[in-house]
C-alpha cells in the first residue's frame, strides 16, 4: 500500500472509530459528520447541512452560526480533502472499484453529468427544504446520515437492543443502492450528484493546501489522470503552479502514480515557483 493511500486510511479509520465509539457511550464524538458534539462542548456543523437548516427554519442565530465556521476554516486550509480522507464512502467505493475490476473484470461506465448539474440539484434541496421545513438531503438521502444510521442499528441489533426497523432498512437501502450506482458507473455521486462534495470542492479554488505542479518536469505519460477516479485532467493542467479542480479530493494517488515520484505533483501549503 502506498504511503498516502496508507495515511489516508489510518485517518478515515480513526474519524469512523470516533463516531461509531459513542454507541459504546463514549462521547469523544457525539452526532455524525454532518453535525456534531466534540468533548461534550465543541459543536460542529457541515456547511450544507447548516445551509439546509437554515433554509428549513427561516431562522438566522448566532449559536448555528458559531457551530459552522469551525468547518468552514478546516475547509479553507484542506479545501475538499473531506471527501479522500474523511468520508467512509471513499473506502467503500474503492471495494467496488476492486470487486468490478478484479472479480467481475468490466470496467464500468464512464458517465459524468456536467458540473452545474450538482450545484442545480444542491439548489433544488435546499429549495424542496424551504418549502416543507425540513432538511431533505441531511436528514434523508446523505449517504453519512444513512451509513452512521445503518451501522447503529446494525449494533443494536447484534446486542439484541431496540431498534426501528424502517430506519435500518431504508438507511442500509440508501447505502446499498449508491454502491449498485459506484458499480456502475464510477463516482458519479461524488463528481457530480453529491451536493455535500460539490460544496466542499468550491474551497479548493482558494484553500491553502493544494496540489502544486513544478512547470517542465511532467512527461506527460497521463499515469496521474488514469490513477484520478475523479476525473480530473492533471496532466493537463501542470503548466500553472497549482491544480485548483473542484473535484480534486487531494487523496494523492495521482502523485503516487506519476513516474517522477513528487517531483512534478505535491500537496503543499507552500505555493509552487515556476
Amino acid at each position: 500500500m502506498n504511503r498516502f493511500t496508507l495515511w489516508r486510511r489510518g485517518v478515515m479509520a480513526a474519524f469512523l472509530v470516533l463516531f461509531i465509539l459513542q454507541i459504546a457511550k463514549v462521547n469523544i464524538v457525539a452526532g455524525s459528520l454532518t453535525g456534531s458534539v466534540a468533548l461534550s462542548y465543541i459543536r460542529l456543523l457541515d456547511p450544507f447541512a447548516y445551509l439546509e437548516s437554515l433554509s428549513a427554519s427561516g431562522d438566522f442565530t448566532l449559536h448555528a452560526l458559531w457551530s459552522v465556521l469551525p468547518i468552514v476554516a478546516l475547509y479553507a486550509v484542506f479545501g475538499r480533502a473531506f471527501c479522500g480522507w474523511v468520508c467512509p464512502m471513499d473506502y467503500l467505493f474503492e471495494v467496488v472499484e476492486r470487486l468490478r475490476q478484479r472479480l467481475l473484470k468490466v470496467k464500468g461506465m464512464v458517465f459524468r453529468l456536467p458540473r452545474l448539474s450538482g450545484y442545480i440539484l444542491a439548489l433544488l434541496f435546499l429549495i424542496i427544504t424551504a418549502l416543507i421545513g425540513a432538511p431533505v438531503f441531511t436528514n434523508y438521502l446523505s449517504h453519512l446520515t444513512n451509513l452512521y444510521r445503518a451501522i447503529t442499528a446494525g449494533y443494536f441489533y447484534l446486542l439484541d437492543l431496540p431498534l426501528d426497523l424502517d430506519i435500518f432498512v431504508y438507511s442500509t437501502g440508501a447505502i446499498i443502492i449508491l454502491l449498485v450506482l459506484e458499480l456502475i458507473a464510477p463516482r458519479l455521486w461524488c463528481k457530480s450528484l453529491c451536493p455535500v462534495g460539490r460544496t466542499y470542492g468550491l474551497f479548493n479554488k482558494f484553500s491553502l493546501l493544494r496540489l502544486s505542479a513544478l512547470s517542465g518536469t511532467c512527461q506527460q505519460c497521463d499515469l496521474c489522470n488514469k490513477a484520478c477516479y475523479m476525473g480530473v485532467n492533471i496532466s493537463g493542467s501542470t503548466h500553472g503552479p497549482s491544480i485548483r479542480d473542484t473535484d480534486c479530493i487531494m487523496c494523492g494517488r495521482c502523485i503516487e502514480s506519476c513516474r517522477e515520484k513528487g517531483k512534478t505533483l505535491k500537496l503543499t501549503f507552500k505555493k509552487e515557483t515556476q
